[in-house]
């Protein structure tokens, strides 16, 4: 629904991502470490996300100012986990969220900004790829964002100080953020475990049996590691000075010299990269 100052959308989209030609050949390197015949490796499917999204715009409602409100919904089925030295489309997540934007611009002066607020409310980590008798055990799955804040902003501005001296600052904010992972140790252990208990088993050995599932059980327990990161504010600042056919640049990223980590699906927290100041020079021919 168009109108002069506004605007009403309802869309749905579906998309996919085809698995990594270096996952494939992964798991087909896999089963040849294996001695074991290559046509056997694990195949794997796209990864698919069905997205519904209502939004809102207004456009023009104070002079410069345009917004807009984004409501979604997706539905990502046969994502790729590692499990151990392969890959398989184990896992799913179902998240919804509200998104805000907003510009305002001016002949000297811009700013861009946005808002999102994303909630997971189903998602799993991994198949383990162990026996279902140890189901009760433990579990893979998980309400919450993994490796993703709940709340992130973004604020740009721009300013034209001078005819020949332009200014420009991005803050970024990311709530607390908790990362999930694998304990590939535990993993092991439980597997090992379970195999002597499926030996003890087939040996009528009962006793030993119940001790290496009860080791397995054990294990399992911490197989799922979860690690938080607290909020932070990135600040970055830059300018640029133009003097005839030649400018010069200087930007200083991540100005209060904030301590952060990252993570992605299947990494553990990794440290990021404090305060640190490019400078440039470029020439007009």
């Amino acid at each position: 629904m168009l109108q002069p100052k506004w605007n009403v959308k309802l869309s749905y989209s579906k998309s996919f991502v085809d698995a990594p030609y270096i996952y494939r050949k992964a798991n087909i390197m896999s089963v040849l470490m294996a001695g074991a015949d290559p046509s056997l490796a694990i195949s794997l499917s796209p990864e698919r996300v069905h997205s519904f999204q209502l939004s809102f715009a207004g456009n023009n409602w104070v002079k410069g100012l345009d917004f807009e409100v984004n409501g979604f919904y997706n539905r990502a089925t046969d994502l790729i986990m590692t499990y151990i030295t392969t890959y398989q489309n184990a896992s799913k997540n179902r998240n919804c969220g509200v998104e805000l934007m907003a510009s305002y611009k001016q002949p000297r002066f811009t700013a861009n900004w946005n808002f999102t607020w994303t909630h997971t409310f189903k998602a799993n980590m991994m198949d383990l790829g162990l026996p279902e008798i140890l189901d009760n055990y433990y579990t893979t799955d998980i309400d919450d964002n993994n490796n993703t804040p709940a709340v992130m902003s973004n604020l740009v501005l721009g300013w034209q100080a001078t005819k020949h001296l332009k200014l420009h600052t991005h803050v970024l904010f990311e709530g607390r953020q908790t990362s999930y992972n694998c304990d590939l140790v535990q993993l092991v252990h439980a597997a090992s475990a379970l195999t002597a208990y499926e030996q003890y088993a087939a040996e009528g050995k009962q006793a030993e049996a119940m001790v290496a599932m009860q080791t397995a059980i054990d294990a399992l327990q911490g197989v799922i590691m979860q690690k938080e990161m607290p909020a932070r504010a990135i600040v970055n600042l830059g300018g640029e000075y133009t003097l005839g056919p030649v400018t010069l640049g200087l930007n200083i990223h991540n100005l209060l010299g904030t301590r952060y980590y990252r993570s992605g699906m299947n990494t553990n927290i990794i440290p990021q990269q404090g305060r640190w100041f490019l400078a440039s020079v470029g020439i007009k021919l």
